[in-house]
Formats: structure tokens, C-alpha cells, sequence
């Protein structure tokens, strides 16, 4: 039967659906889950169908004006998934949908899709949530391929997430070990219409497995029976831009909705799923841990490396051991450039950029002064821009001053640089210095010794997961490095040092998930950051001011903190202010919050946006 109105939802943070009258040539083309082209605040867009009615209770409503597929994009299983992540995550059911889709199909295009001939078969064994426990990163990949030849017993299709591009090649090869069908390749960094034709394989039912990062959760393969989630712990799989979803909560209600088995791979798993363990949410399999590397620390309080050196005495002997050894070394300092701050010996004033107000990084490879954040780059002065003194001081240390160090002191060592822009390792190096982008080479590169020369910075972040990560990293480098890890502290007591050194992981997550609940974090409380942004710093404020009393005055459902500088305040022009909201009912605070917002007075200049669990 022929309906004559449509329900539909378009990708903008716009609460919907809205409905429209479908013209009479169109009302029998016309299904739930297609995408049509529909006018919209003045413009043409891409709507999503999401119900047909036959009667509406708006008048004078916009027609649709054109079919843009001939069959369906969009699964019932996925409109259902995308109207729970809306709900879970704040953001519109319109901006869900097109998250989930590939960038070819939010254009107003028309094209063509096939049917899927795929039957949908139950799995043999009831679907389960399960933590594969692999400290010693040796087991992971047998395991995964178990589960696969499991799943493809069951005539059944998988999706494999990673959380870096890095890891696809390796999971691809893994596959291939035990299964001659394709899997297709799910990442954001490939071309659009590449993307468009992956996707376009998958939905028509000619491949059942795919490999990618965050947006692979939502390949559309048919008769799902098993997702992998590989190092859910990983940042990369929170979206940091809205709709801000993270993987594993979507990979959830995926599961749930079509019941079909989770499998969490990890290392060191975010403390919410050891949580959910030791309550008996999920089920844990665990390997054999293997013996790793030794953990040697160096208390710096009985050094001072502003007057020294960043590599200690105890560091500088075990490396020229080591170098006698012909062992490879690496060295890891988060810090790019030469220098962190550069400052004027006259007046005391540092450096900034002028769009984050964050100290400018000294590059001496390219005689360049950076912002770390926005990038903005520009050369060094000769004279202080305050005062106008010619005496300028590079204070802090950046790897390229780290290089400079090591060469002095180990003159005949071969050294190397690897950072963010770094493609591979060289492998002549004797000593390795590198950021954090080091860990997606260091599977591969198994140095001897890998020492860590400022362990606290990763403590002292303003993040409450700092302790899960800077953990999380000690495991991982124990394992990375063949025989031993430095680790250079000021904090040689604390419970997690303790707890990576003697590969204690219960030790860890009891102290770790204690400490949460004292403080109401996640996974007791949920947290909603209201973020404000906007050029005029004081109109922010006054902004964020007035939308917390408002909020306050309809908390019942929540705590909210009053409006405070972001941890980055200023970031490429515009002031940002944060109102932190601590809830257990996440749908129905974004509901009375949503409702806020829709009433709130906000300036054209100001920005709002809603981003659950930062």
C-alpha cells in the first residue's frame, strides 16, 4: 500500500523526524531506509526515510523531490542502531545515520544497489560478550583465528576493528592464514569513491568479513555473527568530533541488536570492561602470560635534570652497555622540536602562538618556531617582540635536543629520529629517539632496552583515564623492549608503577576502579561535557554562565559543575569554556539537556556542542 507522507531525517544537529508529502509518481518507490533528496532550511539535502504514514498532523507540508537509490541504504537493523546511538550519544538520529554511511552516499547522488542474497543463519552457540586477556600480545592472533574459522563455519560474516590504519595490514595477513575469502578494507583515509565501492560489496552480500578502524563498526554485513574489537582501551576509537561516539558502546548495542557475539581483544583493557568482568557482565578468556621484558626504575629525585642531563647516570651506564653489547636502544620522549619554550632573558615573556595562546616548539631541522596545536608556524625572531632584547633562550627539551645530547655523550653511536611525520624505523640505528608515534612500529622493531625519560608527563595530563593510559603503555613497552624498560619517575610508589613492574593487573584495576568511585567517574557516573566556544572570550563566558544556571535549575537528573577554562582555553581563536555534568540515566539527561538547548538563547557566535565521556 502506497503511503503519502514521509518521515525523515536529515544529517544536521536538528532534531527530527520531520515530515513531508511524497509527490504521487514517488509513493510507490519510496521505502523505509532510502535516501531521497528533500528542500531544507533554504537548501537541498540528502533525508534518510525513517517511516511512511498515511496521514500527518502538519500542514502545507515541502514535497520530496526525488528518489536517490533504488533500494534501501539503510537495514532496519541500522536505523535501529542509529536511533539508539542518537539517544546514547546526544547527537540526531540524522547525524548517526550519516556517520554510518560512506561519504559517496551523504551527497544527494543517485545510484544503484543490488539486493544481498544472504541468508541470515543463527549462530551454533548463544551469542557472548567475551575479554580475550592477552598481557604478552604472543596469543592474540591464534585466538582470532579460531574465532574467524568459527564464524565462518556458521556461514556467518565478522567485522574486525583496529584502532590505528597501521594495524590493518597485519590483521589482513592473519585473516589470510586461515581463510581464502576477501575482507574488505574499512578506513577513513582511503579515497571516497574507493570507500563508496567497498562498502557497495559488502552491503550486496559479496563479502562477509571486513577489517578497519573506527567507522568499520558500522559495515553493513549481513547475517553478522561475530565482532572483534582489538586494544578497546585505545583513544582512537573515541570519536573526538560530533556525533562523539566511542567504538565500544557501538559495537555493543550492534551486538545486541543483532545478536550476534562480541569479542574484546586487548592488553590492557579500559577499567569499565574490567568493571563489567568483575561483576560478571562479561565473560574473560585469558593465555598463559609469557615472561617480559625487566622494569628498572631511576628515581629522579636524586637527580636534577635541568642541571644535567635527561638521561640519568643509571640510564647512561646501562646504554653504554648495551651499545658495547651492539644492542639496539630506543629512547622515548613526547616532546617534538628542539626546545618547548623559548623565552626572553630580559623581560621573562615566552613565546605563544597568537591563535592558541600554547608556548611555540623550536623545530632546528627547519629553523621554524610551531604550535603544537594548530600548527601555525612561523620563523624565529631575532629580538624579544615584548621588549625587543636580542637575548632569546630555548629552555625544555625536544627530541631533536635529545639527539643533539646522545650524540655528545655516545659520539660514535649511529642515531635516528622517529616522530608523528616518520614513516618507518631505520634499522642501522644504535639508538633510537622517539615520540609516542614510536608504538605503531615497535611490535616489529623489539629493541633491547627501551627507556621512558619523563614517565610523569603522561601522569599529569588533565585526563581521568591518565593512569589507565600511562599503564597501559608501561605493559605494552615491557613487552616491546627485549630486555628491559627504564623508566625515569618521580613517582617510583605509585600503585601503578608497582603494578606494571610485577605485571600485576588485579593490583591495578581494584586501586584504579576504587579511585573512580570515590570520585563518581566513569564507569559509576557518566560525565557530559556542554562545551562553549566562540572568538569573543568574554561573551563565551557570560554564554556558559547563563546556560549552567539554566541547566542547574533543571538538575535533577544530574550534578553540573560550573563553567570552567578548557584544559586548552584558547585553540585556534576561539575561548572555550566546559560544563561538566555527572549522570547514571545517560538518554534521559540528553533529553531535558537537548530541551535546554533547543529554549537556550545562544549568540549566532557562540558554538555548542555535547560530548559524552571525553
Amino acid at each position: 500500500m502506497p503511503f503519502p507522507f514521509a518521515h525523515i531525517v536529515v544529517g544536521l544537529p536538528v532534531e527530527g523526524p520531520f515530515d513531508y508529502a511524497l509527490p504521487q509518481h514517488l509513493q510507490e518507490k519510496v521505502a523505509v531506509g532510502q535516501r531521497v533528496r528533500v528542500p531544507f532550511h533554504g537548501a537541498q539535502r540528502v533525508g534518510f526515510v525513517v517511516g511512511l504514514a498515511d496521514k500527518s498532523a502538519v500542514q502545507n507540508l515541502k514535497l520530496v523531490l526525488a528518489v536517490l537509490e533504488d533500494q534501501p541504504s539503510l537495514a532496519e537493523s541500522v536505523l535501529r542502531l542509529t536511533k539508539k546511538m542518537s539517544e546514547y550519544c546526544g547527537c540526531s538520529w540524522g547525524e548517526a545515520i550519516e556517520t554510518s554511511l560512506p561519504r559517496a552516499l551523504r551527497k544527494p547522488k543517485i545510484v544503484e544497489l543490488s539486493l544481498s542474497n544472504v541468508k541470515n543463519t543463527a549462530a551454533a552457540s548463544k551469542p557472548e560478550t567475551v575479554l580475550f586477556h592477552d598481557p604478552s600480545r604472543r596469543e592474540r592472533w591464534k585466538y582470532f583465528q579460531e574465532r574467524i574459522q568459527e564464524t565462518k563455519v556458521q556461514e556467518q560474516g565478522a567485522i574486525i576493528l583496529v584502532p590505528e590504519a597501521s594495524m590493518i595490514d597485519e590483521g589482513v595477513a592473519q585473516f589470510k592464514k586461515v581463510m581464502p575469502a576477501t575482507a574488505v578494507i574499512f578506513d577513513k583515509k582511503i579515497k571516497p569513491q574507493e570507500e563508496w565501492q567497498q562498502w557497495k560489496m559488502v552491503k550486496e552480500g559479496k563479502v562477509a568479513f571486513v577489517i578497519g578502524t573506527r567507522s568499520a563498526v558500522f559495515a553493513p554485513v549481513a547475517n553478522l555473527g561475530l565482532i572483534i574489537v582489538f586494544e578497546e582501551d585505545n583513544s582512537a576509537y573515541k570519536q573526538e568530533q560530533s556525533p562523539f561516539y566511542h567504538v565500544r558502546d557501538v559495537a555493543r548495542m550492534r551486538a545486541e541488536i543483532e545478536k550476534c557475539s562480541l569479542l574484546f581483544i586487548s592488553t590492557t583493557p579500559s577499567a569499565e570492561i574490567w568493571h563489567e568482568l568483575s561483576n560478571g557482565i562479561i565473560k574473560k578468556v585469558s593465555c598463559v602470560p609469557e615472561d617480559l621484558s625487566s622494569m628498572q626504575l631511576v628515581d629522579l629525585s636524586n637527580y636534577n635534570p635541568a642541571k644535567t642531563s635527561v638521561i640519568s647516570f643509571p640510564l647512561r651506564n646501562l646504554m653504554e652497555k648495551s651499545l658495547a653489547g651492539k644492542e639496539r636502544i630506543v629512547l622515548l620522549l613526547n616532546r617534538k622540536g628542539f626546545s618547548t619554550v623559548t623565552r626572553c632573558n630580559q623581560c621573562g615573556q615566552a613565546l605563544t602562538c597568537p591563535r592558541c595562546n600554547v608556548n611555540l616548539t623550536y623545530l632546528y631541522s627547519k629553523k621554524k618556531m610551531v604550535c603544537r596545536m594548530c600548527h601555525y608556524t612561523t620563523a624565529v625572531p631575532k629580538i624579544c617582540p615584548q621588549c625587543k632584547s636580542p637575548y632569546l633562550r630555548a629552555l625544555g627539551t625536544g627530541i631533536e635536543k635529545l639527539e643533539s645530547e646522545a650524540a655528545r655523550i655516545f659520539p660514535m653511536a649511529r642515531i635516528a629520529r622517529f616522530d608523528q611525520e616518520s614513516s618507518a624505523a631505520p634499522n642501522n640505528a644504535d639508538i633510537l629517539i622517539a615520540t609516542q608515534a614510536v608504538f605503531r612500529i615497535l611490535d616489529g622493531y623489539r629493541a633491547d632496552v627501551v627507556a621512558i625519560l619523563d614517565f610523569d608527563a603522561q601522569l599529569n595530563r588533565v585526563d581521568f583515564r591518565s593512569a589507565q593510559k600511562a599503564f597501559a603503555s608501561l605493559i605494552f613497552l615491557r613487552y616491546a623492549a627485549k630486555k628491559k624498560l627504564v623508566v625515569q619517575t618521580y613517582q617510583t610508589n605509585s600503585y601503578l608503577i608497582e603494578a606494571a613492574k610485577n605485571s600485576n593487573f588485579d593490583l591495578f584495576y581494584e586501586q584504579e576502579i576504587k579511585l573512580r568511585e570515590e570520585l563518581q567517574l566513569p564507569p559509576f557516573k557518566h560525565l557530559i561535557a556542554v562545551g562553549l566556544r566562540g572568538r569573543e572570550e568574554q561573551t563565551v563566558l557570560e554564554q556558559a554562565q547563563a546556560l549552567y544556571e539554566r541547566l542547574q535549575a533543571d538538575g535533577a537528573l544530574y550534578e553540573a559543575s560550573d563553567p570552567q577554562p578548557d584544559h586548552l582555553a584558547k585553540l585556534r581563536d576561539q575561548y572555550r569554556f566546559t560544563i561538566m555534568l555527572k549522570t547514571t540515566a545517560v538518554a534521559e539527561t540528553f533529553v531535558q539537556v537537548k530541551a535546554i538547548l533547543k529554549d537556550f538563547k545562544r549568540k549566532k557566535s557562540t558554538i555548542i556542542t555535547v560530548n559524552l565521556d571525553p
